[in-house]
Parts: C-alpha cells; structure tokens; sequence
C-alpha cells in the first residue's frame, strides 16, 4: 500500500506541475465563458442591416412586420422596380409577388445578388407563410381564431408514476444520453494518459528503476489511480470556475453589455424564449442525487475497467504505430457500448437493455442512459457486475503488465499474448 501511495503521489504531482494540465483545465470554464456569449456577440456584430424591397402587384402583402433579426427591413416600391434595378433603390434584395389566380400552389421569387444567409431566408418565407395562410383563410371565410384553435399542438408529457422526478421522459432520455456523451469521451481521454504514461516510462527506462523497489501490480495500480486523481481535480477546477463565473462574472456582464436580458438582445423569438424557459423547468426536476450518484460510480468503475486495459496494452506495446493501433481496438466496446446506449434508451425495459446493461464493457453507457426509467435492483445489481468485472480485468491487466513490462524492444505476437495470458 505504501509503493501504490508513493506512485499516486509522483503520478500525480508530474501531471499537475505540467503546464499543459493548467492550460486544458483553465480552458473548461473559457469554453463555458464563450458558449454564453457566443450567441450574444453573434446576434451583435453576426450581420450588416439590409434592406428588402418587395414588389407586390396583387396588394395582398402589405404592410408586413419586418423579421426578428433586427438586421432586415422590409421595403415597399413602385411597379419601376425589377430584379435587374433593385440595386438602384438602394436595396440589397427584392421580393416579386407577381399576379396569381389562385392562392394554392402560391410562388414567389426572392432576388439578391450575394446570400441573405439561412437565417434570413428562413424568417421571410416564415412571415410570407403567415400571410398566405391569412389570405387562403378570409378566401373560404374562416376566423383565424378558429383555425389557430384546430392548430394548436398537442402536449404530451410522459410521467413515470415509480419514479419521483417530474421532469418530462424525453427530456429525461436526452439528458441521460448527453451523460453518456460526455462520459465516453471522459474515459477515452485519461485511459489514453494511462496508456501513454506506461509507455513513455518504459521507453525511458525509469520502470526498470521502479520495480526494483516496488511490484508491478503497485506501479499500475498507482498510476492508474493517481491519474484519476488528476482527472478529479481537473473536474473541481472546472465546476468552481464555471460556479465563480454563474456567480459573479454573469451578473456583471448582464448588467453592462447585455443590458436586461431582452428577446431582442438575446436573439431570441417569443417562441425561443419560451422553449429556454422550459429547459430551465425540466433542469431544476431532475433529480440531481440520484444522477450524480449514478454517474459518478459507473464511470469510476468503468474508468478502472478500461484504464487497466489501457495499462496493459501500454506495457505490451513498443512503439507510437502499435500503440495507435491497439488503441483504435480498446475503443470497440467503448464505441459499442455509446451505440447501445442510444438503442437501450429508445425502450429501457427491453430485454436487450436489460442484458447489456450486465456486460460490464458497456454497463456504465447503458445503465446512464436508462436510469430514470429502470428498478433500482436493476442498477444495483449491473454495478454489482461491473464491479466483479472490474476486479477480474485489473487481476488480468496486472498480470499481462507485470509479464511485459520489462519486455523492452521485444514485438508482442499473438501467441505471445496468450502465452503470457495462461501462464
């Protein structure tokens, strides 16, 4: 215990002095930082003011409300204009409303010499859309009031009567996956520091010095857990600094360059505005215990299934072109158990969700993503599994690291893996 502790030790504090590990770690809540405003400073400088001039013979357009962009405004002209002159009235693009017999199958035409941009194009066939559908309704006259009513969408909210959270099942569902997401991407990242760790050390010869003094099953064992340790504290700088800027540093930018927080300077619709409110509700019913106890304890013991893996290859290996290649194998089941996931959480008490959430190579995706929809024995006893598992793969791993590591400039066959495997 002694040699696993002064292995955590020099693991961690190598990792931490490194400059690099302050860079990536200070650059989580920058990201953060600049998700909020990116959308802002967007909406701000994304675009020039254009104007849009609009030729309608019939007359049935007037009068229409400019987009929700804040950069275009409509322009009404006289019948001179076409879409060879618009330039010459200022305009930097023009819509014909030509003459039409029938309001069905209703075509127009948008001119402009460079584009308006999706947005933009998206907003004026939204607006255009509105007044045809007026138009279409006073030609069989009927109340737009009515015709709204029939129109209204439906709300359906999934509510599972076992469990407590009253955040809705959809919701739930793309909540978990995001975990999944961002957990496989977590393992892939520190089973790689692992593996190039354990590599890096045997090209230098230090592990020669190590296991003088030390076992082999120690010296993976502390490296393993010590750049855990690592991660976890990459993982508190990045909350407290995301909590640091909710706290202090949003205030201060809403009050001077965003001014109230406005659908307008926001850039968002009424309709925007209300599906960001919603997300806000569905945020605060999850329950956060439960997913947090979940996550936390499926991916520790997954981080230790795949990074004993990631230990043994690296001490098996000898060279950067054998190392990429097993590394690309070690991400099968990863992968696999990410696509799984998605399918578990389509029908989370399907048989198939049931039996992969019991392979211990794929549990901690699957059981993440059907969590708020399973029994707690379900849960219990796949984690119960996975730490079997876990147990099985380290006393594996120990012996193929213990077995190669001093193998220094040897290739590693297949028949060698077995042989060292079943020795």
């Amino acid at each position: 215990m002694k040699n696993i502790w002064f292995v955590i030790q020099r693991e961690y504090l190598e990792k931490v002095r490194n400059r690099t590990f302050w860079i990536l770690t200070l650059l989580g809540p920058l990201a953060y930082v600049l998700l909020i405003l990116l959308p802002i400073l967007l909406t701000s400088f994304g675009g020039k003011e254009r104007i849009v001039s609009i030729k309608d013979i019939n007359g049935g357009f007037e009068r229409l409300k400019d987009p929700d962009s804040g950069n275009l405004y409509f322009v009404y002209q006289e019948s001179e204009i076409n879409e060879d002159n618009y330039g010459d009235f200022n305009s930097d693009a023009l819509i014909i409303i030509p003459n039409q017999n029938t309001l069905n199958d209703f075509r127009i035409e948008l001119h402009s010499k460079e584009s308006l941009g999706r947005s933009n194009v998206v907003s004026i066939k939204k607006i255009l859309q509105k007044r045809l559908e007026k138009l279409r309704l006073a030609s069989i006259d009927l109340d737009r009031g009515l015709y709204e009513g029939v129109r209204e969408k439906l709300q359906l909210k999934e509510l599972i009567s076992s469990k407590k959270s009253e955040a809705s099942a959809e919701f739930m569902t793309m909540f978990s996956l995001f975990g999944v997401v961002f957990m496989m991407l977590l393992m892939t990242l520190y089973g790689s520091m692992v593996l190039k760790g354990v590599q890096e050390e045997k090209k230098n010869r230090i592990v020669e010095v190590l296991l003088v003094s030390m076992k082999p099953f120690d010296l993976m064992m502390g490296k393993i857990l010590g750049i855990s340790l690592v991660g976890f504290t990459q993982f508190i700088v990045w909350v407290l600094g995301i909590f640091i800027i909710n706290l202090f540093l949003m205030p201060v930018i809403g009050l001077s360059a965003i001014e109230p927080m406005s659908t307008s300077n926001m850039g968002q619709t009424p309709e925007q505005l209300q599906i960001s409110i919603k997300l806000m509700k569905e945020l605060m019913e999850i329950e956060w215990g439960t997913f947090l106890m979940v996550f936390f304890s499926f991916f520790l013991a997954g981080y230790f299934l795949y990074s004993s893996i990631y230990a043994a290859i690296g001490a098996m290996m000898n060279d950067d072109s054998e190392m990429q290649s097993m590394m690309m194998i070690i991400m099968v089941p990863i992968f696999l158990g990410y696509m799984i996931s998605f399918s578990a959480a389509e029908d989370p008490n399907s048989t198939m969700a049931f039996w992969s959430s019991m392979v211990p190579f794929f549990s901690p995706f699957v059981i993440l993503s059907i969590w708020p929809f399973v029994p707690v024995w379900q849960i219990l006893l796949s984690f119960l599994v996975l730490i079997f598992g876990v147990i099985l793969m380290v006393k594996l791993s120990a012996k193929l690291y213990r077995m190669s590591i001093l193998l220094y400039g040897q290739k590693v066959t297949l028949g060698r893996f077995f042989q060292i495997l079943f020795s």
